[in-house]
């Protein structure tokens, strides 16, 4: 069912409309997501509070609280119900479909937006490259009011506590069991998305452990994908089935307009792989995807800078160093922007986000914050994506439960995923005798030195996909005369960019990035939604 809600104030008074029908003011509705399936229903107080409390893996809620002289907007804490807002002075307009946005709404593009998600990769606050337009991440909420939209944030109440040492393996392992559980019982198909990454690995492990069956693997990259072959050996030795979905120029870009248009521009083009190939799986199976994992194991703790007491200012640099999908002075040469400019830009999106995790606490505790608020942007871009597939998608790594417990661990003890290694190769040492990424030597001492040998990188594979296939994209689009974005950038530095020899995986992302702004621009422009 397609989901529209219009909020306007008439003569002072609010009037809202749901799918075209006026509703009265002072009522509660919710909003469900059961894997793609939208319905809504009026609510009372008591049943919106126990809805808002409800930890099910399989429905999404997300609660409209309509006033008299305002509308509260409350997702739940996985983010799942896709929706996209638009908003001006006087009106407040949601929808299931981007594509009602644009057909309602002469969109305005936002440039300083567009410098911001090249230069990161993504927006932290759930905007998108045109104005007053966003998906609205878990962990956030809206108060809509005649004097404007604001977006609050709840996260605030997450404290690392400084004792992590009650946190034994044992009451780990429950914790995960206890979760993954709740989502391994469900009835179905289950088929596992393997990366050849931790994250994947824990959740093969956990599911053979708890279901004691089979369960069948796939894996989507290029042929010489270091992801493949480590996937590919895993379920070999296991002796499960394995699908391999290979990379290549036609299945990338097929449905890049279908894509752009359902999920409005909040995705790099990178990100439509799962696009296409989740969409090949029917209503029969469930695929368990491993998004969220590194920011529940602390992977994002890989200097003891941040442990140690520094100023906010390098906090900032840090920031800058840790999200750029570009080097600082590359970006300031492609785009023509002074030093001071681009900084300004850069650093008032940190600033805004520092506003939203609060000034208190370690910079640790400020970081694990703001991954959180990231991998929660992330996770509402996601739900959009996934309810387009006929299959069911289940995230189990980023179940707020499993959010929350780890995220009040003290990070001295998460560093560099110690904890997670610790408890992996505890509970599952058969799991972690394959390489994994730079600290595949280090994970166990009989690590498979045959794969380590082998000459496998991921970065060279999509250097040489995107330098071959993608650049008649970048002539046609960024090159050509009616381009948006040929405005903002300079044409000899992004031609150095594209031909560089030695790309690696941002790189390849921002030039994703690229293409997926500037062809969702065209659309929209050209008005070819069909």
């Amino acid at each position: 069912m397609k989901f529209e809600l219009l909020a306007q104030f008439k003569d002072n008074n609010l009037v809202v409309k749901i799918n075209d029908t006026t509703i009265k003011n002072n009522q509660v509705f919710c909003v469900k997501n059961d894997f793609g399936k939208l319905s809504y229903q009026q609510i009372n107080s008591q049943s919106f509070i126990s809805k808002l409390k409800i930890k099910n893996p399989k429905i999404g809620f997300l609660f409209f609280i309509v006033k008299n002289d305002h509308i509260l907007v409350i997702p739940d804490d996985w983010g799942r119900v896709p929706l996209f807002f638009h908003h001006s002075y006087s009106e407040l307009f949601c929808s299931s479909s981007f594509k009602s946005v644009i057909e309602n709404y002469n969109l305005e593009i936002d440039d300083n937006e567009i410098l911001k998600q090249l230069f990161f990769g993504h927006s932290f606050l759930g905007k998108t490259i045109f104005k007053n337009t966003f998906v609205l991440p878990p962990y956030n909420k809206i108060f809509f009011y005649k004097s404007g939209t604001k977006l609050k944030n709840n996260i605030l109440e997450i404290k690392n506590i400084a004792d992590s040492k009650k946190y034994s393996i044992s009451k780990i392992n429950e914790m995960i069991s206890r979760v993954f559980n709740d989502y391994f019982k469900m009835k179905t198909n289950f088929l596992l998305s393997i990366s050849g990454g931790l994250d994947s690995r824990l959740l093969l492990a956990k599911y053979l452990e708890l279901k004691q069956k089979k369960l069948n693997c796939f894996t989507y990259g290029t042929k010489n994908d270091r992801d493949v072959i480590i996937a590919k050996k895993i379920t070999k030795d296991l002796n499960l089935k394995h699908k391999i979905f290979n990379i290549t120029p036609n299945n990338f870009i097929k449905n890049l307009k279908e894509y752009l248009l359902f999920c409005g521009g909040t995705s790099a083009i990178t990100n439509s792989r799962a696009f296409d190939i989740y969409k090949s799986f029917d209503s029969k199976n469930t695929i368990i995807n491993g998004f969220g994992g590194d920011l529940t194991f602390g992977g994002g703790f890989h200097k003891r800078d941040l442990i140690e007491n520094r100023s906010n200012k390098f906090f900032i640099d840090f920031l800058i160093n840790k999200f750029s999908k570009i080097e600082f002075f590359e970006f300031i040469n492609l785009f023509g922007l002074t030093r001071q400019k681009l900084k300004y830009i850069i650093k008032s999106e940190i600033r805004n986000v520092l506003k939203v995790v609060g000034d208190n606490g370690s910079l640790a505790l400020k970081f694990d914050k703001i991954l959180l608020l990231s991998k929660a942007t992330f996770s509402s871009y996601w739900s959009v994506l996934f309810s387009a597939q006929k299959a069911k998608v289940i995230t189990p790594l980023f179940d707020p439960r499993l959010n929350n417990f780890f995220l009040s661990i003290d990070p001295r003890v998460r560093y560099k995923h110690s904890l997670y290694k610790k408890y992996f190769i505890e509970k599952y040492p058969k799991f972690s005798n394959y390489p994994w990424q730079k600290f595949a030597v280090n994970l166990y001492d009989s690590v498979d030195q045959t794969l380590l040998k082998k000459n496998i990188n991921r970065r060279i594979p999509y250097q040489k996909f995107f330098s071959k296939n993608l650049k008649s994209w970048i002539d046609r689009l960024i090159f050509s005369k009616d381009s948006y974005l040929i405005r903002l950038v300079n044409k000899d530095a992004l031609k150095k960019i594209i031909n560089r020899k030695n790309g690696d995986n941002n790189w390849a992302d921002f030039i994703g990035q690229l293409i997926s702004i500037e062809f969702l621009i065209k659309i929209i422009k050209e008005k070819k939604y069909d």
